[in-house]
């Protein structure tokens, strides 16, 4: 018997000393032990391997029970196969919004965990309790078994309930770590809902409730009703994009002609005034105050932080609905900027970012990005695979890995793409790779894929949309721009007017960044090339005020830039000199 000791260390790694309950069933034998002796778990399993054996997840102080319950390293479920199949357990986790930190296979169902960033203590057990029962009603598992003292089959043990003796084991474990209030801010309480129409009717609710998605017999009236509360408000196209979200949602979807007919059928019909005036579009103070509490709520779950912090201390985070866009000439770094934004916020999430490179191939955004993870030049990486010096392969396999580890979570699609494509590439990743999509970067606003009469409307179109398309899956989005001839070349400072159908973008954008290349200060006559500093300035900022300029921590070998960041102070006119 060979028990999983790195499933304990991995459980209970920011836990105090404490004891661990062990127990053998059907005989009631029980141990507590130091977490110190793991060596102990071992030797419990070896007497006892004729039973089945289990362990508390809660570390205990003095008995077994709830009021001996010290710490809880984690949150779990329990599924057992007979209750809700393997097939919908699936798919069900596809859905949910918190990627397990661990999966048991427990011999006939899985036991998933999720660890927590600080152990809870004795005064959190009825949140615990609370958040357990709220994933059991999400996952279908066992309500019986979300209570603080629950006890769980040990990893490495055999489940002797079953003829053919599976041996419980972990299957799955990733470093992914969570706090109460995430849960308790996103998953509803588990009280059964009851609309006996079969579609949304709560006023202030419904189009919340109706954007998760309908069965057969409601999608048309529910599809109506969202494209008419939102067809005298916005432009038909975004209303398009909007139905086509939701539609991702339903089971089975309705195709895309019935949509069209659908948009254009609430199209047809001249709304008379009163229906542009509505109660719902007032807000007084309460309602007001309730909008927020959502809005902070919803950092809580998703917020993207760029990782510089200067910039982090000024725009206090891009929240799902919003827009970053950042504008610079050809040649400043800008993609390596997204590039750096994008790994900052899969290395400090659970949750996975896209990455729609519509101008830079395959090849050279994986070199790129093996120079930022390891930190070697573009040369480098390409000697390690073209040379046959000894220690090159070494070097290989050595970025390979690093690669691998630091970017799971990032998903490129290389390819020219709509607004909608955008919208379905998120649903098709999240069904597929299992793994809720959290952040998304463009590169770059003048490649998507779009139409109009001239640059100017297309760029205006796209900007409005990919606002819509943010709000509407409620994801943030990184969106790349290049200058228009009004920005030059050179080291010309960026203002916000540079942008490509500037006054577009400025509008569809939440927060503007500028990024150009300032000639360094204090160089010598020796100095054989003139060396550059990347400056990054603040030209829009919802949050604050605008107009801060910081040089980045670039390092224009590998493009990595650092969370540090200095002042930018730009260089005194000298003052002409006249002869008289």
């Amino acid at each position: 018997m060979q028990i999983n000791l790195d499933f304990f260390k991995t459980l209970y790694r920011y836990s105090e000393t404490s004891a661990l309950e062990l127990r053998a069933l059907p005989s009631g034998k029980r141990v507590f032990i130091n977490l110190d002796y793991t060596d102990e778990i071992e030797e419990f399993c070896n007497l006892n391997k004729k039973e089945n054996l289990f362990f508390g997840v809660a570390l205990r102080n003095g008995g077994g029970t709830k009021e001996h319950v010290s710490q809880i390293p984690a949150l779990w479920c329990d599924v057992d196969y007979k209750d809700t199949s393997r097939e919908i357990i699936i798919q069900k986790l596809k859905a949910f919004p918190f990627k397990p930190s661990i999966t048991v296979k427990s011999g006939c169902g899985i036991h998933l965990y999720w660890l927590l960033k600080e152990p809870s203590r004795q005064e959190d057990i009825g949140k615990v309790e609370d958040i357990n029962k709220r994933i059991v009603s999400q996952l279908g598992g066992d309500l019986n078994s979300c209570d603080a003292a629950r006890i769980l089959r040990i990893p490495g043990t055999v489940n002797h309930k079953y003829e053919n003796k599976p041996v419980c084991e972990v299957v799955e474990k990733e470093e992914y770590y969570y706090n109460l209030d995430d849960f308790l801010d996103t998953l509803p309480a588990p009280t059964p809902k009851n609309h006996s129409e079969g579609t949304p009717t709560s006023t202030r609710n419904w189009l919340t409730e109706a954007m998760q998605g309908v069965g057969k017999g409601n999608r048309n009236a529910v599809a109506a009703k969202i494209a008419g509360y939102w067809i005298n408000k916005i432009a038909p196209k975004e209303v398009q994009i909007i139905l086509s979200t939701w539609n991702l949602q339903n089971n089975p979807p309705l195709s895309e002609k019935e949509i069209n007919t659908i948009i254009k059928s609430v199209s047809r019909y001249e709304p008379e005034k009163s229906n542009t005036v509505d109660i719902s579009n007032v807000y007084d103070n309460q309602r007001m105050l309730s909008e927020y509490r959502n809005y902070i709520k919803s950092l809580k779950q998703n917020r993207f932080i760029t990782g510089i912090h200067e910039i982090d201390k000024r725009i206090r985070g891009i929240a799902g609905g919003e827009v970053l866009t950042i504008i610079a000439r050809a040649g400043s770094f800008k993609t390596a900027a997204l590039q750096n934004l994008l790994k900052s916020y899969i290395n400090n999430s659970s949750w996975g970012a896209i990455f729609f490179s519509l101008e830079m191939p395959i090849p050279s955004i994986t070199e790129r990005y093996c120079s930022i993870v390891t930190g070697a030049s573009g040369n480098d990486i390409e000697d390690s695979y073209t040379s046959k010096l000894s220690g090159a392969e070494k070097f290989k396999n050595e970025v390979e890995k690093q690669f691998l580890s630091d970017l799971k979570n990032l998903f490129i699609i290389p390819t020219k793409v709509s607004i909608s494509d955008m919208v379905s590439y998120v649903k098709l990743i999240e069904q597929n790779k299992n793994i809720k999509i959290g952040l998304i970067g463009i590169d770059y606003l003048g490649l998507i894929d779009s139409q109009g009469k001239n640059e100017y409307e297309i760029i205006s179109k796209l900007s409005r949309d990919i606002k819509t398309m943010a709000k509407t899956i409620n994801l943030p989005v990184i969106l790349l721009s290049q200058v228009n001839r009004k920005g030059g070349e050179g080291q010309t400072e960026i203002t916000l007017d540079m942008g490509r159908g500037s006054g577009a973008v400025e509008e569809g954008a939440d927060f503007v960044l500028g990024l150009w290349q300032a000639e360094k200060q204090g160089g010598t006559v020796l100095e054989a090339e003139t060396e550059y500093d990347l400056v990054c300035k603040i030209l829009k900022n919802r949050k604050g005020a605008p107009g801060s300029s910081w040089i980045l921590d670039l390092d224009s070998s590998n493009f990595r830039i650092g969370a540090d960041a200095q002042k930018y102070e730009p260089p005194k006119r000298k003052s002409k000199k006249f002869d008289l």
